[in-house]
């Protein structure tokens, strides 16, 4: 059976039709509008592909595939079957994926194992905990612990871990510094040296530029051989010969001493001396001879008198040529060079008359009048003093007031301490009329007096709390005496106690007393 077939085949150009006639083995396509047309073969079975068999147009048969051998592919391996296709291990590496993987996870590909891959990721061995080791997703906090924001808060008042300040941002530091020298090259800088130098020799040279080539500071000296005269570097450039300076020697030196040359040792005859043990006439010493002419002549008395060995002795001249020691009485002696009343004298009265402007009575330590006798000296000048020394330093009648003087001293030239400084008794009854302090130098001073016929402490006192007082003064005189026991008991102990004291190291107490 044979018929025609149009098969109409539409394009975006135009129609084109196609004629089959079955049962033939081909059908041909109508070209006449321009389709290129041909017999394709018909038939084939599955799997089977066009071959071309020449390089015509349409020569082509049904043909089975080939198959493909290991290698046609480069790297892919091919199976014998050529039903399985692989890919050569190691050929596809990070370089081959190109921008089809990011650079990350390209490092992640490149990796040895998991750990590297953690350290790769940053993850650190938190990453192989279980997840019971970390906080549920939801969950809260007690007051032992922070939220960020409030950790956030609180670092941003803190300085890192690792940080830096300035000089001025510690307390002191510049000026500190300011005080220090600089090191430049890890040296103190000349300019910042006190003048001070070690000077040495640096040796002997035979020419200038030899001495020039030295290297010193100023001070230091050289010995040039070729003129035999040192030199001292007295610059700061050793290097220029203006900074160098020669020691000048006398034009003509020494060449011999009293004809002696080398080593010379002189006797007192080379020099035209006189041996070191001599003698001398008279006439050798200026004015001896007429000084002598002026003196005493050796004699008999004066002889008697050197011959004298007896100390604290007085001496008479009993005889021409004699003296004869002094016999004193019983209530005298002599000692020192004074001649002395000895202790308990029961006299009526003693009167010493002394005419001499300066001159004065005395009766020592230890030494005592009967009671209720008269004591007078009679001076040429009106109040002349009558000392009567005791325990205490007691000075004695004027206008019939008496005087207790005592010096505390701080001997070491510091203030005086506080304190109890010492007792005295009394030596006479009397009423206390003024109490005079005068001090070594202008500063302040409170003192106490006690009084007991025992040893007086501190609840025996006497002045009240009205006591003598210096106050940045250097001498005053206390006739404040309100609230004081003014009435002193001959035999009781008088204490002074220094309640406060400075700018003072000597001290002098006088106690004015009408005696009774």
């Amino acid at each position: 059976m044979s018929e025609n077939i149009t098969v109409n085949i539409t394009t975006v150009v135009q129609d084109y039709s196609v004629n089959v006639t079955s049962p033939q083995t081909q059908f041909s396509v109508d070209v006449s509008n321009g389709l290129i047309g041909a017999v394709l073969p018909i038939g084939g079975s599955t799997g089977q592909v066009l071959e071309k068999q020449s390089a015509t147009n349409f020569d082509v048969v049904w043909a089975n595939k080939s198959a493909i051998a290991d290698g046609d592919k480069g790297d892919v391996v091919v199976s014998s079957s050529g039903a399985t296709w692989t890919i050569d291990a190691g050929v596809v590496n990070t370089t081959k994926l190109g921008g089809d993987i990011t650079t990350a996870g390209k490092q992640l590909l490149d990796d040895v194992d998991a750990s590297a891959q953690r350290t790769t990721l940053g993850l650190g061995t938190a990453a192989t905990e279980n997840s019971t080791a970390f906080a549920a997703a939801v969950h809260s906090h007690n007051d032992l612990y922070f939220t960020e924001a409030e950790v956030t808060t609180f670092l941003a008042g803190k300085a890192e871990a690792a940080h830096t300040h300035a000089q001025s941002d510690v307390t002191g530091l510049v000026s500190a510094l300011a005080a220090k020298a600089d090191l430049v090259g890890g040296l103190v800088p000349t300019s910042q040296i006190p003048e001070i130098a070690i000077t040495r020799l640096l040796g002997t040279v035979a020419s200038q530029a030899a001495m020039l080539a030295l290297s010193g500071q100023v001070g230091d000296w050289a010995i040039r051989s070729d003129t035999g005269a040192s030199w001292i570097i007295t610059g700061s450039d050793p290097t220029q010969i203006t900074d160098w300076t020669s020691v000048s020697y006398p034009a003509a030196p020494v060449q011999s001493v009293n004809g002696q040359t080398g080593n010379p040792i002189l006797g007192y005859a080379d020099v035209g001396a006189a041996a070191a043990s001599h003698t001398h006439a008279q006439s050798d010493i200026t004015n001896l001879t007429t000084d002598l002419a002026g003196k005493q002549p050796l004699d008999a008395d004066l002889t008697a008198i050197a011959a004298l060995t007896g100390t604290n002795t007085i001496y008479y001249r009993s005889a021409a040529d004699t003296w004869t020691a002094v016999t004193v009485g019983a209530n005298l002696s002599f000692s020192g060079g004074t001649l002395n009343l000895q202790p308990t004298i029961a006299l009526t009265s003693l009167r010493l008359n002394d005419t001499g402007a300066d001159h004065y009575a005395q009766i020592s330590s230890g030494e005592n009048l009967s009671a209720n006798r008269t004591l007078s000296v009679v001076l040429n000048d009106a109040n002349r003093a009558l000392t009567i020394a005791d325990d205490a330093t007691v000075s004695g009648v004027n206008n019939g007031i008496e005087y207790i003087t005592i010096t505390i001293e701080n001997s070491a030239g510091s203030d005086i301490t506080v304190g109890l400084k010492g007792t005295a008794r009394i030596p006479f009854s009397g009423t206390i009329q003024f109490v005079d302090l005068t001090a070594n130098a202008t500063g302040s001073a409170v003192i106490d007096l006690w009084s007991a016929s025992g040893l007086p402490t501190n609840t025996d006192t006497i002045t009240g709390s009205s006591k003598p007082t210096l106050s940045a003064q250097q001498n005053v005189q206390h006739t404040t005496l309100t609230g004081w026991t003014t009435a002193l008991v001959a035999g009781n102990q008088l204490a002074i106690e220094v309640e406060s004291c400075s700018s003072i190291s000597r001290l002098v107490i006088t106690i004015a007393v009408a005696k009774t």
